[in-house]
């Protein structure tokens, strides 16, 4: 015969509150705990009224709190021990037996993830990698820093390497002036006059409307060993003054008059600073 606290003792259950005396508890002879089995109890609700309890099938266990008292521990639902010391003490429920993992959270058994496994980093999934890995040729391994940043140690030699220009026995660089005479070969454009013809490019093609004098853009021995081809077509007779001193040598006169709706030709080339003059005339 066991009494707690020295008073009759409640629980609060599922509807009502339960007085528990020393008759209700009995201890099992087999494990020593004491059980309390309720198939048909008084109780009493909270206006003092007696009601027949019937059918709980709640079982209880009691275990020592260290106070001199004892708490319930049950498989109901919600139920709470009413000890010595004034206070309600919560007796949870065990988690469900599903397999699944619970935690308890705000009172209540809620289910959970469970174990969590680090999956293996690729270009599309965050991971985890291993390191360690060896050198080998080309490919270096990712190490860490003192603060677990990762990077790569790669053992670069700084090799500086000198080329010189391209000579016709031996490879090398392109200088900008052989640049310069690469793209003027084969190049081509159109001009209305044949007033500053321009020395970048080789063939002109000039569609003359009005009286002009024939020049270039550029003079000087920079410019020796080009060749300029001025193409002109007049649709009525136009006249050319043709330069004759200075930077130019004519061969072909000081003035020439073109036939309507015929070709002439001017070519120019410059030897040692001097833009020669040649023309070719359509008959």
């Amino acid at each position: 015969m066991v009494i707690l606290g020295g008073q009759p003792t409640w629980i609060r259950g599922m509807d009502y509150p339960i007085r528990i005396t020393n008759l209700d508890l009995i201890q099992d002879q087999n494990d020593g705990l004491f059980r309390l089995l309720f198939n048909s109890r008084n109780v009493i609700n909270n206006k003092g009224d007696r009601e027949n309890y019937k059918s709980l099938g709640v079982h209880f266990e009691l275990e020592e709190t260290g106070y001199g008292s004892y708490i319930f521990k049950s498989s109901g639902t919600g139920t709470k021990a009413l000890m010595d010391d004034a206070q309600y003490y919560e007796v949870p429920k065990e988690a469900p037996s599903d397999g699944k993992v619970y935690a308890r959270k705000n009172k209540t058994w809620i289910e959970t993830a469970g174990d969590y496994e680090l999956p293996v980093a690729s270009s599309t999934v965050l991971g985890g990698i291993k390191t360690g890995y060896t050198t080998s040729g080309k490919n270096y391994p990712v190490q860490l820093d003192s603060n677990n940043k990762a990077y790569v140690n790669v053992p670069w030699t700084d090799t500086n390497t000198t080329y010189s220009v391209a000579t016709t026995s031996a490879n090398g660089l392109m200088s900008s002036t052989d640049k310069t005479k690469m793209d003027r070969l084969r190049s081509y454009t159109t001009a209305t006059t044949v007033a500053s013809l321009n020395v970048n490019y080789e063939s002109i093609y000039v569609t003359l409307s009005a009286n002009a004098s024939l020049s270039v853009s550029g003079i000087g021995t920079t410019y020796n060993g080009r060749t300029i081809t001025a193409f002109v077509y007049t649709s009525a007779a136009r006249t050319i003054t043709i330069p004759t001193s200075g930077s130019y040598l004519s061969m072909c006169g000081s003035s020439y008059t073109t036939k309507a709706g015929k070709w002439v030709e001017f070519n120019l080339t410059c030897i040692a600073g001097i833009w020669h003059i040649a023309k070719l005339e359509q008959d």
